[in-house]
């Protein structure tokens, strides 16, 4: 089985909860990213073409800008699609 893959494009200083995608990768497409861990001082900055693996639980990206990011994460019998914040966060109109 391979990984999954949604590419998302976030509008800007929109925030997207990662809280359960420990061992996803994510990748800058277009504009800049900010990622930050609950209770970690060490936060990441992706510029495109960079690509960052979230090493736990507890991630929060923001779009420094009109962003377009890629998330891709090993299959667990769940869609990736399922275990975000769909509907939740202003990076998902409608």
């Amino acid at each position: 089985m391979s990984a999954q893959r949604v590419v998302i494009e976030l509008k800007p200083d929109c925030l997207l909860p990662l809280r359960e995608l420990n061992g996803a990768r994510i990748a800058c497409l277009e504009g800049v990213l900010w990622i930050t861990h609950d209770s970690d001082p060490h936060d990441i900055l992706l510029e495109p073409g960079q690509v960052y693996e979230l090493t736990r639980k507890g991630a929060t990206v923001q779009a420094l800008g009109a962003s377009r990011m890629a998330i891709e994460a090993a299959p667990i019998g769940i869609p990736l699609r399922g275990r975000l914040a769909w509907g939740r966060s202003p990076a998902f109109p409608g």
